[in-house]
C-alpha cells in the first residue's frame, strides 16, 4: 500500500528551477533512500513533503490525501526530522517528548514509555539533552517524530556526525519500525550506507530523478547486467586477442583477463575459447555497485540506472 506518493513536483524560486518533475513512491513497512551528493534537491522536496516550503507545480499525496488541499489531515499520517532534531537541552529527555506530545491529540504516558523502548533510551530518558551524544540526540528526536505513530517517517540525512555505531544502530532501528509497517523515507549522500539499510533508492541529481535501484532483488534478469569478468585459462594471449576480434576492451589481471560484458553474451564467449582449444580454469563475476552507478549516472555517462 503506498503511503507516499509525488507526481510531477516542480520548485522554482524566482526565476530558479530548482526540482523539476519529481516521481517518488513509498509503500508501507519499506524504507527507500533519496540519494544525491549535496545540493542535489534532497532537502528541498522533504522540506515541500512536510509543508515546509510551497509546490510550485505537481501533487503530494500522504496515506492518499492531497498535502495542499488538506494539509493538517496529510501530517497526521507524518512524522520527520528535517536536518537536525530540535530539543530543549535544559530538559531531560523524557520531558521533551512530554512537551512535544502535547501537540498531539491522545499520546499518552504508555505511549511515551513504548516509544522510549523503542529507540533504547530507558536508561537515560530522564538525564538533561545537553548531556547526550550525537547519537542519544538523534533517537530522541526519533521518538519525537514517532510519538504520534506516523505511518511515514522522514528523515533528512539522518546519519550526519554519527560514528560507525551510532549508523548501525540507527539502520538497526529503521528496520525494526519498517517491520512494524512504517514507511520510511531517508536522504542521505552515502553511498555504502543507503546500500546496506533501505529496499530501494531514488537518486536524485540537479533537481531531476535520474535512476532508481532496488536493493537485493532477486527477480533482476542477470542476462540484461553488466558485469566485469574474469576469465583465467590455459591461455590468456588467445583470450585476449578474441576479445579484441570482438570490440571487446579487455586489461590483463593477475591470472588472467578482464572485461567488462552483459551476461548473456558470456556463453558465446567461453564457446569460443573453447573451440580455440582453451583450458578455462575459473571465471569470476564481479557486479556493477552502487558507488559505480551513481558516479557514473552523476557524470552524465549512462542515460539509466538498471
Amino acid at each position: 500500500m503506498e503511503i507516499l506518493r509525488i507526481e510531477h513536483l516542480h520548485k522554482k524560486i524566482k526565476k530558479s528551477q530548482i526540482l523539476t518533475d519529481i516521481n517518488l513512491v513509498v509503500n508501507t513497512g519499506e524504507i527507500v533512500g533519496f540519494l544525491g551528493p549535496n545540493g542535489a534537491g534532497k532537502t528541498t522536496t522533504i522540506k515541500m513533503i512536510m509543508g515546509l516550503f510551497g509546490i510550485s507545480q505537481g501533487n503530494i499525496y500522504i496515506n492518499g490525501v492531497d498535502v495542499e488541499s488538506d494539509f493538517e489531515t496529510a501530517m497526521q499520517s507524518v512524522g520527520g526530522i528535517v536536518e537536525n532534531p530540535d530539543l530543549y537541552k535544559h530538559l531531560t529527555g523524557y520531558q521533551n517528548l512530554e512537551y512535544y506530545a502535547g501537540m498531539h491529540h491522545g499520546v499518552t504516558k504508555e505511549d511515551i514509555d513504548q516509544i522510549v523502548e523503542i529507540v533504547k533510551m530507558k536508561g537515560r530518558i530522564n538525564d538533561k539533552v545537553k548531556t547526550y551524544s550525537l547519537g542519544m540526540r538523534q533517537r530522541i528526536g526519533l521518538a519525537q517524530a514517532l510519538l504520534h505513530k506516523p505511518k511515514l517517517l522522514i528523515l533528512d540525512e539522518p546519519t550526519n556526525g554519527l560514528d560507525p555505531l551510532g549508523i548501525k544502530e540507527l539502520r538497526d532501528l529503521l528496520k525494526k519500525l519498517s517491520d512494524m509497517g512504517v514507511g520510511i523515507l531517508v536522504s542521505s549522500h552515502l553511498l555504502s550506507e543507503m546500500e546496506m539499510m533501505c529496499d530501494r533508492i531514488y537518486i536524485i541529481d540537479d533537481g531531476k530523478i535520474i535512476g532508481q535501484q532496488m536493493i537485493n532483488d532477486t527477480e533482476i534478469d542477470l542476462n540484461d547486467q553488466t558485469f566485469d569478468y574474469e576469465i583465467i585459462s590455459s591461455d590468456n594471449q588467445i583470450v585476449h586477442d578474441m576479445l579484441n576480434r570482438l570490440e571487446l576492451e579487455s586489461h590483463p589481471s593477475t591470472k588472467g583477463v578482464t572485461f567488462n560484458i552483459r551476461g548473456s553474451q558470456l556463453n558465446n564467449i567461453l564457446k569460443e575459447l573453447v573451440k580455440e582449444e582453451v583450458m578455462i580454469y575459473a571465471v569470476n563475476r564481479k557486479q556493477r555497485t552502487l558507488e559505480e552507478d551513481f558516479i557514473s549516472i552523476t557524470e552524465g555517462t549512462k542515460g539509466q540506472i538498471r
